[in-house]
């Protein structure tokens, strides 16, 4: 697993963070639209102490703040509301790594294509023209699949953190 991480923290041009900080941002949303369905557990019970939990706190003191009584109707809205931005956040998120895929796809092969035209000629003739062909096109596009699945296992780790730790405070 380290090395499947370095893949992804070692690119260059640092899309690597922009990249970190957008699926970071839509897993804290998931977050929060799963914490909000706790006051609303609460409401539907009839239970006051739902302000038992950090939780329940977080939720009802931001609906003060925003001047909204912690009911049933703004409880749900709140909750699509989160999970809506989370999906809009990871499709943001994912479209970045989509973008960096392509940038290490093409400065892979425009590194390949760049060390063939500063190779000896002699070394033209002594490996057969597939095996260029398949340098160019298979190995670069193996190391931006490398790239992605380095970046999906990033998202995934940071949305197991946070699920953990929502599920902790609960």
């Amino acid at each position: 697993m380290p090395r499947v991480l370095r893949i992804f923290f070692e690119t260059e041009g640092g899309k690597q963070w922009v990249v970190l900080a957008w699926l970071l941002a839509s897993n804290l949303a998931g977050g929060l639209s799963f914490a909000s369905l706790v006051p609303l557990v609460g409401v539907l019970t009839g239970e006051d102490d739902a302000n038992s939990n950090q939780a329940s706190r977080f939720i009802r003191e931001g609906l003060d703040v925003l001047g909204l009584e912690p009911n049933l109707p703004v409880l749900l809205l709140c909750a699509v509301l989160a999970v809506n931005l989370q999906a809009v956040l990871m499709w943001i998120g994912m479209r970045q790594v989509g973008y960096a895929v392509t940038d290490v796809l093409f400065k892979s092969r425009s590194n390949l294509i760049n060390s063939l035209f500063a190779a000896d000629w002699r070394f033209f003739s002594s490996i057969p023209l597939g095996t260029m062909t398949n340098s160019i096109t298979g190995e670069a596009g193996q190391a931006s699949q490398a790239y992605l699945l380095s970046a999906t296992l990033c998202a995934q780790v940071i949305r197991g953190a946070t699920v953990s730790y929502t599920h902790l405070t609960l």
